[in-house]
């Protein structure tokens, strides 16, 4: 949960209480770096909507610019829950660079793990 960014989206109009509801929860599930990748059943679940509308209200967020949906596939490809990469406006009071810089972090941290447990 990355609670900035949640903070960030409150005061924002996205023109439907339902889309609303659908960037927070997607913020709520968000890492520091505003990425996340719930599945449509899980935000129909937990919004109380049907998969179809979340479907409509991620498309007019991303059509909105709050939104950038990556589709992922597994190995024989078949597609995986999308991977949603949270747009902050330019006037929010945590920039789009914050995140940038967190996500470098946390990926230059997870590459030196990964080195740090290879067997020698």
């Amino acid at each position: 949960m990355c609670v900035s960014l949640i903070l960030s989206f409150i005061p924002l109009k996205t023109g439907s209480p339902i889309s609303k509801l659908v960037l927070l929860k997607l913020a709520d599930n968000a890492d520091a770096r505003g990425v996340c990748f719930p599945s449509l059943n899980y935000l129909a679940q937990y919004c109380e909507v049907s998969v179809r509308t979340v479907k409509r209200h991620v498309n007019e967020l991303e059509r909105q610019g709050f939104v950038k949906r990556i589709k992922r596939f597994d190995d024989s490809g078949r597609q995986r829950s999308n991977l949603y990469q949270l747009r902050v406006p330019s006037d929010s009071h945590i920039q789009q660079a914050e995140l940038d810089q967190a996500a470098r972090a946390l990926d230059q941290e997870a590459r030196s793990r990964r080195q740090r447990s290879k067997p020698k």
